[in-house]
């Protein structure tokens, strides 16, 4: 298993906040940990975790992101 480093959550982030069309969530560092929140209202989405575990939250974000937005546009024939 790789190593995940800040690059690489910060590039699911951007990924994510690209499939949503929007900059709707960002990364918080503090206490060891790494959390998700939503860029606009501060809120956290969850509890803080390892980069790793926080790289995996990500990663199903970006899936369900990416199935709404293919259905989102696939309604727009």
């Amino acid at each position: 298993m790789d190593r995940i480093t800040k690059h690489d959550l910060a590039r699911r982030v951007r990924l994510l906040n690209r499939y949503l069309d929007e900059d709707a969530y960002d990364l918080s560092w503090a206490n060891g940990g790494v959390r998700i929140y939503e860029a606009d209202e501060g809120e956290d989405v969850g509890r803080r975790g390892t980069k790793r575990e926080i790289y995996d939250v990500l990663g199903g974000m970006c899936h369900v992101a990416a199935l709404t937005a293919r259905s989102r546009h696939s309604n727009c024939r």
